[in-house]
């Protein structure tokens, strides 16, 4: 069994994740204010996504690319208010008076919410499609360990992006205090905020 598809997956899915958007803005500030842990909840989400825009491209699931290319502008839409929403709500929070009751807040709600924003992002499946197209995947088609292989790879890629992205920025996180979370959160939110009305006008001006 060669290695090479699960090389190309790895490669792929790092690639594809290491342009910081909404999701590594999410990981840095996660990893910043509550801990590398919460960070890579939020990398296992975007791998996650990672995985399934991948699935649908090696798979050529024409059912899943049309629906995507039909309502992209849609899509795009709702992402973007969800960037706004989510952005806004950062800018106001501050750090939790009782730390103890913060924590009852279970990752998976954190991994579920974060996996429906990275899902809002239609280019990712249409980035997997041409990565895709470029390396001749439908050869391997009739190899279904080879295909496992690079989506396995494919996730590898995308949460060792993720991880990187963790690590960074728990260098960070013992000498930042009260004021700075506040000020993390505010750049953070502010930063996708912005994401969202790029993506808001962006979508606007498609319809």
């Amino acid at each position: 069994m060669s290695l090479t598809p699960i090389l190309q997956g790895i490669i792929t899915g790092f690639a594809l994740a290491v342009p910081i958007g909404p999701i590594g803005i999410l990981c840095i500030k996660r990893s910043l204010t509550d801990g590398s842990r919460s960070g890579l909840v939020v990398g296992l989400s975007g791998a996650s996504a990672d995985v399934v825009y991948a699935l649908s491209a090696a798979f050529g699931v024409r059912l899943i690319v049309d629906f995507v290319s039909e309502q992209e502008v849609w899509i795009r839409l709702f992402g973007a208010l969800l960037l706004m929403a989510v952005g806004f709500h950062m800018l106001r929070s501050r750090p939790a008076a009782n730390p103890s009751r913060a924590s009852r807040n279970p990752e998976t709600r954190s991994y579920l919410s974060t996996l429906l924003l990275a899902l809002t992002n239609p280019m990712t499946l249409f980035a997997f499609v041409a990565a895709f197209t470029s390396m001749g995947v439908q050869s391997l088609m009739d190899e279904p360990s080879s295909l496992v292989l690079l989506i396995l790879g494919v996730f590898v890629g995308s949460f060792a992006w993720f991880c990187l992205l963790a690590g960074l920025a728990r260098r960070f996180r013992r000498t930042i205090g009260t004021r700075g979370t506040v000020l993390i959160n505010r750049i953070a939110g502010a930063l996708l905020m912005t994401f969202g009305i790029i993506g808001l006008l962006t979508a606007l001006h498609s319809l």
